[in-house]
């Protein structure tokens, strides 16, 4: 029987099978794959849940999640790099177009990414893409499982108080709602965090390599450590790869690095290993950065009844 209409067979590509993304296609005599997908806060409305200084963001964490899922569909295990360029801003009405492109492969084994966004209110604008992140993909690095984190809480590391967590978030300028509100406890030892995740509300976690949102709260506790005035976002990824899919809890370390950046390890409840990061970069969003990104073309014109 022909396919349905409506589903990616018609038009000669694959589903993707993912909850961001709808298609994947290889680019015949190229060598590329390029998957796509569509975003709203009408079919996406958890992502309403992730608001810096007024303006609802997608969270570095879902580009990871793309990064990740681009890697599986070529085979390969490890994103080696992925560095976001520009902050994607989410409308009230209508969606974002997303291209996830990944390259040929070189002699290493390694093939080039990028993730690029187009406001469909902006669709035949010439020039419409903007690159929102980039880097590369590549095989696993053959270090094996990371440890365990089946002993928790950790011997000697000393509890912090969380009750008014995300009240000092929303004074930082990050207003988390409840897909992303999931630091449960955390511990100190050392330089070292110790973090319970166990989010409010959590939609298909099954799906992901790892939820963009249970990712995110993982990762609150070493961002609003920091005494930036600005509240700091995950700007870089290097070295990620992930051991199991689909957890709906997590246990993370968190380890400081050169120049200011984290290692993390992760776990599901049980402790055994989910994602490994060897080094993420985390970087300070002013109001104005983030407001102009908000800013499309369109938004010259507006209709008001009067």
């Amino acid at each position: 029987p022909d396919p349905d209409q409506s589903k990616p067979i018609a038009f000669g590509q694959t589903p993707a099978e993912h909850p961001l993304l709808a298609a994947t296609t290889t680019l015949a005599g190229s060598g590329q794959e390029l998957l796509s997908g569509r975003l709203s806060l009408r079919t996406h409305p958890w992502l309403a849940d992730h608001v810096v200084h007024g303006v609802v963001i997608l969270p570095g964490t879902a580009f990871l999640e793309l990064a990740l899922r681009a890697a599986r569909e070529v085979g390969l295990d490890r994103v080696e790099e992925l560095t976001v360029s520009a902050p994607l801003p989410l409308p009230a009405q209508g969606g974002i177009a997303l291209q996830v492109s990944v390259g040929p492969v070189d002699e290493q084994g390694v093939r080039e990414i990028e993730i690029h966004s187009r406001s469909e209110a902006v669709a035949e604008a010439e020039g419409a893409w903007t690159l929102n992140a980039s880097g590369s993909l590549g095989p696993a690095a053959g270090t094996g499982r990371p440890e365990s984190l089946g002993h928790w809480p950790p011997d000697g590391a000393e509890a912090l108080e969380v009750a008014d967590f995300y009240e000092q978030a929303a004074q930082r300028g990050v207003e988390y709602g409840p897909a992303f509100q999931g630091v449960r406890a955390v511990w100190r030892r050392g330089e070292e965090l110790f973090v319970e995740v166990e989010p409010v509300e959590l939609v298909e976690p099954e799906r992901y390599a790892i939820h963009p949102g249970l990712l995110d709260a993982a990762i609150q506790p070493g961002a609003l450590a920091a005494s930036d005035k600005h509240p700091r976002v995950p700007f870089s990824w290097r070295g990620v790869e992930s051991h199991g899919v689909g957890a709906a809890t997590l246990r993370a370390r968190l380890r400081p690095g050169q120049g200011g950046t984290l290692s993390l390890d992760l776990a599901d409840g049980t402790g055994a290993p989910t994602l490994a990061i060897e080094s993420l970069a985390l970087r300070a969003l002013d109001p104005a950065q983030v407001r102009g990104s908000a800013t499309m073309p369109e938004s010259l014109f507006t209709l008001r009844w009067v």
